[in-house]
């Protein structure tokens, strides 16, 4: 049956054909809970946990659409070199999932476009852990009455004191792959920059640098898994507290709505590899949507909740679902940081430098059996070694990023990912370009067109990488071999500003290696604060209690890497919905 035709046989629930008869109810049995949460991400995680402590009393439901990752938590990938720790353990193994074989397995379908993970943790569990808590120019320009800076800092700090964040994550003390972040850092230190704690911004200057600080944990991955999950999931993957119900491997397809009081959601349609399930919500019950940026105004959207206006536009591939809740927030801001790669080859020899693969288990099999050993070494290492941030063309707060990786870009070992490769990806902080989401007859969201489409992204993104051109110059030892006038474009004259736009609006690849118009994964604006949810309450318009969590909250793009300031939203999401769960039905 294809996916189409089984939301078409599941949109008679959302209809109030479901009753206590049905087959769905029936399998789930007759088990009401107070709380749905949809997806264990990183805000899922924290909510659950929350809410699991606070309401022993009260039964929770948390669906994800995956299973276990790390170790602490059921999971059983172990790499080939460590039975201890799974592949979402070992902080450098998490450039061999995302888009890698490794990583298939864990990959949401629905977003086919890019590498979205599914798993306890969801994409905290794939991404590189960078934590810059954002400044406070984004909250007080950009967010609603309740979440100013000030509103939102103790949610920081909460986060800063249940995490590990440093730029120096392996057990003994040592930093990895110096070369790539010291050839940088020579560079930005030479031309003005300040080197300074990029962990938390404002206030740093228009110009400055820093090593990248993440989330770590004894020479492991740190995050809401380590620092919230294991205390309400067991080691074998299952819940560990008699007020959750814990379902993995559970896609929530839609959300029904009782079919007299139809802003109120009944519960939720979810399947399983075993089948279609309906969990219920008791009386004043609360479903919680923590399914990220994408996933979450996916799941509204095709429950019957959206723009009226923009129907036509979201589904204009042959399939629909008709809006009984008329939400002109959802999905129609969405955006995304975009980032434009460059490939550098170092030909001195002082510092010493050498580019680090680590899918290259071969040639590192000292570094491994240093990291089985004490968890320390490059493998404790997440790749982006050196960030820097810049003012231009901006006022007030820094508007791109470059991040330095140690090694190259394509096949190891290739034109571009040799032994003395580095990469520099910059990236726009603040970009300009949004888009409404768009929902084809597979019920897959498709390819959003917000990447480098205005203009003004554009000339900035130009700017800023002849900008970096020019700085990566003054060392005489860095050669350009991806990028203009590099091997792979040498028609083009970095010297031109008009050269180097034709290279950071290119479509398509070069040798394999995909440059310009790069998806950073860094989603928002889809069910944003004060445009489609209540501020207040975190309660999606027209509805009496379907609430948001996760980043579909941010109503602008973060002048930041997103994980921190998802998770401490979710400690105050958390709070918010305390509040009324204490209040009662």
């Amino acid at each position: 049956m294809k996916r189409r035709e089984f939301l078409q046989r599941t949109s008679l629930l959302a209809a109030g054909a479901l009753g206590a008869s049905s087959s769905a109810h029936a399998k789930a049995g007759s088990k009401r809970y107070d709380v749905i949460i949809v997806g264990a991400g990183a805000a899922g995680s924290i909510v659950a946990t929350r809410l699991v402590d606070r309401f022993p009393r009260k039964a929770i439901l948390l669906l994800e659409a995956g299973g276990p990752t790390s170790v602490t938590v059921g999971g059983r990938d172990f790499p080939p070199y460590d039975q201890r720790a799974t592949i979402f353990d070992v902080p450098g193994e998490y450039t061999n999932i995302a888009f890698q074989p490794k990583g298939e397995p864990y990959r949401q379908p629905e977003t086919p476009f890019t590498y979205q993970g599914t798993g306890y943790g969801g994409n905290s569990q794939f991404n590189g852990m960078l934590f810059q808590a954002a400044p406070p120019f984004d909250f007080d320009e950009a967010w609603p009455r309740g979440w100013s800076y000030a509103d939102v800092k103790p949610y920081f700090d909460r986060v800063l004191g249940e995490m590990k964040v440093s730029d120096i994550p392996s057990t003994d003390g040592l930093f990895y792959n110096t070369g790539a972040s010291a050839i940088a850092g020579d560079i930005y230190r030479s031309l003005g920059f300040s080197e300074v704690n990029t962990s938390v911004l404002g206030g740093l200057g228009d110009r400055y640098f820093s090593r990248a600080y993440v989330v770590s944990q004894d020479g492991l991955r740190g995050g809401p898994v380590r620092s919230h999950l294991t205390s309400i999931i067991g080691p074998d993957g299952e819940s560990s507290r008699r007020n959750l119900a814990l379902i993995a491997f559970a896609k929530v397809e839609r959300i029904v709505f009782d079919a007299t009081a139809g802003t109120r959601a009944a519960g939720v349609v979810y399947s399983t590899p075993d089948g279609v399930r309906f969990a219920p919500l008791a009386r004043g019950g609360k479903i919680v949507l923590a399914g990220g940026a994408l996933m979450t105004p996916r799941l509204l959207l095709l429950s019957g909740v959206g723009p009226s206006a923009k129907h036509d536009e979201i589904f204009a591939d042959g399939f629909s679902v008709p809006f009984h809740i008329d939400n002109p927030g959802i999905g129609t801001s969405l955006f995304d940081h975009v980032a434009t790669a460059l490939v550098y080859e170092y030909t001195g020899a002082v510092p010493p430098y050498r580019g680090y693969h680590y899918d290259d288990y071969a040639a590192n099999q000292s570094d491994l059996a240093r990291y089985v050993g004490s968890q320390a070494g490059p493998y404790a290492q997440y790749g982006p070694v050196s960030v820097m941030q810049e003012l231009l063309q901006a006022p007030r707060q820094p508007n791109v990023e470059v991040f330095v990786n140690p090694f190259g870009a394509g096949p190891v070992s290739g034109h571009y990912n040799g032994p003395r490769n580095l990469s520099a990806y910059t990236m726009l902080l603040r970009p300009r370009a949004r888009s409404v989401m768009k929902i084809n007859r597979d019920t897959f969201v498709e390819y959003p067109p917000i990447y480098l489409t205005n203009p003004e992204d554009a000339e900035l993104m130009a700017v800023a990488v002849q900008r970096l051109i020019f700085m990566y110059r003054t060392n005489p030892d860095l050669v350009l071999t991806f990028g203009p006038g590099g091997r792979s474009h040498p028609d083009l004259n970095p010297d031109k500003l008009a050269d180097v736009r034709r290279y950071v609006e290119a479509f398509d690849p070069v040798d394999g290696v995909y440059f310009a118009r790069l998806i950073i994964n860094h989603w928002g604006g889809t069910c944003p604060l004060g445009g489609a949810v209540d501020p207040a309450t975190l309660r999606v318009g027209g509805t009496q209690n379907v609430h948001v969590v996760d980043a579909s909250l941010h109503p602008a793009p973060l002048s930041a890497h997103p994980v921190a300031t998802i998770m401490a939203v979710a400690e105050k999401a958390s709070d918010l919905l305390a509040g009324q769960l204490s209040q009662g039905p």
